[in-house]
């Protein structure tokens, strides 16, 4: 989703750290993920924990990232297309 959007962001291949970085990288994310759920996004002071498109999509709507116009275009263009008598 952040791709389609055209979205930066970092992403932190944690199985691939090791030793004292992964350690401290750990410890950091703690504070917003206690439980060490993965994936993780974090957008601002908002933590979505798992793969969870819909909260996703809020926290990118209510962060500015993306704008509800754009999905309600989207959908209708959808919608429209799916009730449309064929050809």
């Amino acid at each position: 989703m952040l791709d389609q959007h055209s979205i930066a962001y970092h992403v932190s291949e944690m199985d691939l750290l090791e030793g004292e970085q992964k350690m401290q990288i750990i410890e950091d994310l703690k504070v917003v993920n206690p439980k060490g759920i993965f994936p993780m996004l974090l957008v601002g002071e908002e933590v979505v924990l798992g793969y969870k498109e819909k909260e996703i999509r809020d926290v990118l709507v209510a962060a500015n990232l993306i704008k509800v116009n754009f999905l309600k275009r989207i959908w209708s263009s959808l919608f429209s297309r799916q009730n449309s008598p064929s050809p």
